[in-house]
């Protein structure tokens, strides 16, 4: 085979692995946001098993993805892409991911790892979750209500009263049972002692 018609087939191949990673990465982005290292990490996983880069073409002059740089050339170049098209952003997915997160009922200890965890770097994460915020207690508040004050109506001074009254009934085991619910959820100590009695 002469040069020409290697390099055209090698072009050929590329443009068709390129092809698939752009398919995975659309079709990952369609289910939910992702971060850009989030999905980097996946993208390059999904490569690495795929036919493409299994062992009997890793020999292969054809085929561009025959090592890890290779493979890291052709997933940012779809991500570059997909950041062009504005389908993937770093600053949408942490403003989407603490939103969603303070729905659930976790604190700001676990929303910031989480965000590390998820390759945002560390300006993003401090611009997006305010430790020092006052909303943390009304957060840690309304889930100690979900979680052990069922059935009681929602009204904010009442729910207040009514808390200050069940926690002077809490055993030592249960207050520190519960005291390690909201640790685990990422809750400060400051956010926590006010519903514990303390």
């Amino acid at each position: 085979m002469s040069d020409v018609s290697t390099e055209l087939n090698t072009e050929l191949n590329n443009a068709d692995v390129i092809k698939q990673v752009k398919s995975w990465a659309f079709d990952a982005l369609s289910r939910r946001e992702h971060s850009v290292a989030e999905l980097r990490r996946k993208l390059v996983g999904k490569v690495q098993q795929s036919p493409f880069f299994s062992s009997s073409f890793r020999s292969s002059p054809q085929f561009m993805p025959n090592d890890e740089s290779n493979i890291a050339e052709v997933v940012d170049s779809v991500l570059i892409h997909c950041q062009q098209l504005g389908y993937i952003c770093d600053e949408r997915f942490a403003e989407m991911y603490v939103r969603d997160r303070q729905q659930r009922g976790y604190g700001p200890l676990r929303i910031r790892l989480d965000l590390y965890h998820k390759g945002i770097d560390e300006e993003l994460v401090s611009a997006f979750v305010d430790i020092e915020g006052d909303h943390w207690f009304e957060l840690a508040e309304d889930l100690y209500q979900r979680r052990f004050v069922r059935g009681y109506a929602i009204d904010h001074n009442e729910n207040s009263e009514y808390l200050q009254a069940d926690t002077k009934k809490l055993d030592q085991k249960t207050r520190a049972k519960r005291l390690r619910f909201f640790q685990t959820r990422g809750f400060l100590p400051k956010h926590i002692y006010p519903l514990l009695g303390g």
